[in-house]
């Protein structure tokens, strides 16, 4: 078909060379007719364009994944970076308060000291070089870090002591947690990738269509998204209960909305413990997902 279009625009430029005769006219016609052509073309396209189109939806669909996955651990690492600071800007506040107005028994305090390579005190720069001062002395108790700014009395001392351990469990702890849930997040996004894998590779094999195989992945993805609530299959504890205290613990859960029933209420009023006995072997939670079908025509319910 290209070749055929190629060669009709190639008879084109000939016939407007050539003269205008008879013969031109009658080449110009064939070429016209030549051009239709271009309809086959027309047609290819548009057969491809739904697996284009549901290849590139599968890319997207692969990339939001990994979109959702980074964003995630990198939410954690600034979560930990913020608290961080956060604590930072508070331990550096007190340790400039006791440095300013804090009882001394030497007589003086870190702020009496002379910064490296000038003359004056810290007591006698900036607000703003005092703060970032005190923020590098907090971060060093957290940190391997150091800065040439000690303690100069008792209480500095005891507060540098203090600083030093809580930074030792607060730092491994924050920094512990933060390893612990991105390793987490990985391997719950490599498992979910590899049950999504296994689910494409079922569908291809089946030779399932491509518009039938979006609606399946994307109904599934969604249902993974979101989160239903559980119930007493998903909560194994419950099995421990005594029988009594688990026929309490159904009605309390189930009798609201068996009570709500004419029939129901009216059996509950004559006979509590029907009702009790009700909830406990002939009631059970369903949580139906979005687009899910409660009953069909046709079929036996569970």
């Amino acid at each position: 078909v290209d070749l055929a279009i190629n060669l009709a625009d190639s008879a084109v430029v000939l016939a407007e060379l050539l003269p205008a005769t008879d013969d031109a006219g009658g080449m110009l016609v064939a070429v016209a007719v030549l051009r239709l052509f271009r309809l086959f073309r027309i047609l290819k396209v548009s057969i491809n364009i739904p697996s284009v189109c549901a290849m590139r939806m599968t890319r997207d669909r692969r990339c939001r994944g990994a979109l959702a996955s980074s964003l995630q651990s990198i939410g954690l690492g600034t979560k930990l970076v913020l608290t961080l600071l956060w604590l930072n800007h508070l331990t550096c506040c007190l340790w400039f308060f006791i440095g300013k107005n804090g009882a001394s028994d030497t007589g003086g305090s870190w702020l009496d000291t002379l910064p490296p390579s000038l003359t004056i005190s810290y007591r006698d720069t900036s607000r703003l070089f005092q703060y970032t001062t005190s923020l590098h002395w907090s971060m060093t108790q957290m940190t391997p870090g150091s800065i040439q700014l000690v303690p100069q009395n008792s209480l500095e001392t005891a507060f540098n002591v203090c600083c030093l351990f809580i930074g030792l469990f607060a730092g491994a702890l924050l920094v512990s947690q933060l390893s612990a849930r991105i390793v987490k997040v990985k391997l719950e996004t490599q498992e979910q990738s590899a049950r999504l894998a296994k689910l494409q590779i079922y569908l291809r094999e089946h030779e399932v269509s491509w518009h039938l195989r979006d609606r399946v992945l994307d109904q599934i993805q969604h249902r993974l998204a979101s989160v239903s609530r559980l119930t007493v299959k998903d909560v194994d504890l419950l099995g421990h209960l005594s029988l009594s205290l688990r026929r309490e613990l159904n009605l309390e859960c189930f009798g609201q909305h068996v009570m709500s029933h004419t029939l129901f209420h009216a059996w509950g009023v004559v006979e509590p413990a029907l009702v009790e006995a009700m909830c406990l072997h002939a009631v059970e939670l369903l949580c139906l997902a979005k687009d899910e079908d409660l009953f069909t025509s046709h079929t036996v319910p569970d």
